[in-house]
């Protein structure tokens, strides 16, 4: 989690809500500044509950400096619906971290990419998450506190798998421009993460995007 931790707090300004906080490591959650919010239940200080597709129905828009969506729209049943919310209640920034994973089709929901896995296994994994994931809508932590003493989940399963073109695709339709757009590898996991930037679109000019 390294490299995507050091670019969530390199890019974060001001008042940060912190969507999909989960676990929360590396100081992020504990800063003044910081509202937490996850579909599920923590322990966190400042801590709202609720669903990142209704954000406007919790807080006002243009509410905080920054919204930060690190490691979770891979895991939201619309992650585009997420996004346009966010850049509803941010007034200056949103900051996202997403991973590449090449196990699986990419810049597909998973209900949909589980049908063009090769092996009848990998197809059974990905309907299990699926299923796992609308059984208990994502809320692990409040379904299972008995889990509490073993370390809970982390977060739930992954419903999303994200791509450079999805993922541009899903910020166009918000308005707000790219201003930062990095691909690196994530130490010996395996995995690739987006780190990506995004500021408000300047009145009469299009939505600019690097290269």
């Amino acid at each position: 989690m390294g490299d995507r931790l050091a670019f969530s707090r390199q890019h974060i300004i001001g008042t940060v809500l912190n969507i999909g906080v989960g676990d929360g490591p590396g100081g992020i959650t504990e800063m003044p500044t910081t509202t937490n919010f996850d579909l599920d239940r923590y322990e966190h200080h400042r801590f709202v509950q609720g669903d990142a597709h209704r954000l406007t129905e919790y807080f006002p828009e243009k509410s905080f400096d920054t919204v930060l969506l690190a490691d979770c729209l891979e895991h939201m049943v619309d992650p585009e619906k997420a996004l346009i919310e966010a850049s509803k209640v941010a007034r200056r920034r949103i900051v996202i971290t997403a991973p590449w994973d090449n196990r699986y089709p990419t810049g597909q929901h998973i209900e949909a990419a589980r049908v063009e896995q090769e092996t009848p296994q990998a197809k059974i994994a990905l309907q299990q998450w699926y299923d796992w994931q609308k059984q208990y809508q994502g809320k692990f932590r409040e379904k299972f506190p008995e889990l509490e003493s073993e370390g809970g989940f982390s977060h739930g399963p992954t419903i999303n798998t994200l791509s450079d073109e999805w993922l541009r695709s899903m910020i166009a339709k918000t308005g707000w421009k790219i201003t930062v757009w990095e691909f690196f590898p994530e130490g010996e996991t395996g995995y690739s993460n987006w780190g990506i930037c995004l500021e408000p679109p300047v009145e009469g000019l299009d939505c600019l995007e690097p290269a």
